[in-house]
């Protein structure tokens, strides 16, 4: 009696043991498992992969990426009239992702502002276009807009077959231009349209609507111009004749240059300044067309654009010395350094100021 109970006694002891260790086993093993579930949790990426740990992370910014000159649609270049004060602001001129200006009869000049990717409900005033606007439209890849031409600019476009669409010659019905009510002078100045009707007359006339033209020697990421500091350009001014003058003044807090013309601030109908990120000027020979089918003459200008010159850059308040080369009339124009090198050109809105060789002026403060 008394060695079996001890016996009992001595089983229930082996049993508490082994269900004390098997207690220990499972705790031990337990917490292993949970520190290494919790482990796993706080050490899973965004697909839900469990990361090994030896492996270094590293996080990239997203790039930036560029919104002036993106997708597939064709530019769209419009000839816009900039001779006097009467011509201004210019609607729909803020929206441009390139824009030319150039030397034109008796002083003054034309604006050629490039669109791609936008719908603009007005783009104004379109008026007549010259020869060389052919030139800038045909290296960007762009559908040429006016409102008339010279008798040179129509025998251009013929040889040239170049994609345009002339206001001038459409029918009355025509609803691609429209004219802007309550203004009126001897000049048809203040004709307005739209992309979206523009685009209609493009698709009407089995225009190209598309486009793989890649612009300029765009940048993804905000860049300065390097080389001597001592290259500062927060004001620019550009004498194109006695009849017609652009400035500019560098607004550090933005980086943008906001633009002047003959004193005044260059508006487009919102009321706001207008502003550039990148600003070349690129100096050019031009003279008098002299075409006697032109009666009376009326000073209609050749340019010579076709070749090589020299010219600025300006970015964030800064400039350097560029040489420009232009092999023909619808190849692009190519931008270089002092060492040669493509220029960059950072993502934003870009004037290219076409400023006469011999009578033009710039001064950089």
């Amino acid at each position: 009696m008394g060695r079996g109970r001890r016996s009992n006694e001595s089983g229930s002891k082996k049993g508490i043991i082994v269900i004390a260790i098997f207690i220990i086993i499972i705790a031990v093993t337990g917490g292993i498992l949970a520190a290494q579930v919790l482990s796993d949790l706080n050490n899973k990426d965004d697909n839900n992969d469990v990361i090994d740990l030896g492996t270094e992370i590293i996080v990239k910014e997203p790039e930036k990426q560029l919104q002036t000159f993106q997708g597939i649609d064709r530019p769209i270049a419009v000839v816009l009239e900039n001779s006097t004060k009467v011509d201004w602001p210019h609607p729909g001129l803020q929206d441009a992702y390139l824009v030319y200006e150039i030397i034109v009869e008796g002083g003054y000049t034309k604006l050629m502002p490039i669109y791609k990717g936008v719908n603009e409900e007005q783009i104004g005033y379109i008026r007549s276009a010259r020869p060389y606007f052919i030139d800038y439209a045909l290296e960007n890849d762009a559908v040429l807009v006016h409102y008339g031409h010279t008798i040179m600019t129509a025998d251009d476009e013929a040889k040239l077959k170049n994609d345009y669409i002339d206001g001038i010659i459409l029918p009355g019905s025509d609803k691609t231009f429209a004219t802007v009510k309550g203004y009126s002078t001897g000049y048809a100045k203040r004709i307005v349209a739209s992309i979206e009707s523009l685009k209609a007359k493009m698709e009407e006339n089995k225009i190209r609507t598309t486009s793989t033209d890649t612009g300029l020697n765009y940048v993804v990421q905000d860049h300065d111009l390097i080389g001597n500091t001592a290259n500062i350009a927060n004001s620019i001014e550009i004498k194109y004749s006695n009849s017609h003058s652009v400035s500019y003044k560098y607004d550090e807090e933005v980086k943008l240059y906001k633009r002047f013309q003959r004193g005044s601030p260059h508006l487009a109908t919102n009321d706001v300044q207008l502003t550039a990120k990148n600003i070349i000027v690129q100096f050019i020979a031009n003279s008098n067309l002299g075409d006697t089918r032109e009666v009376p003459d009326k000073g209609y200008q050749k340019l010579y654009n076709i070749g090589e010159g020299t010219g600025y850059l300006f970015i964030n308040g800064k400039y350097i010395n560029i040489t420009w080369k232009k092999p023909s009339r619808s190849e692009k124009t190519r931008y270089f350094d002092s060492e040669g090198n493509e220029v960059k050109i950072n993502d934003g809105i870009t004037y290219i100021q076409i400023v006469p060789l011999n009578t033009g002026k710039v001064d950089i403060l």
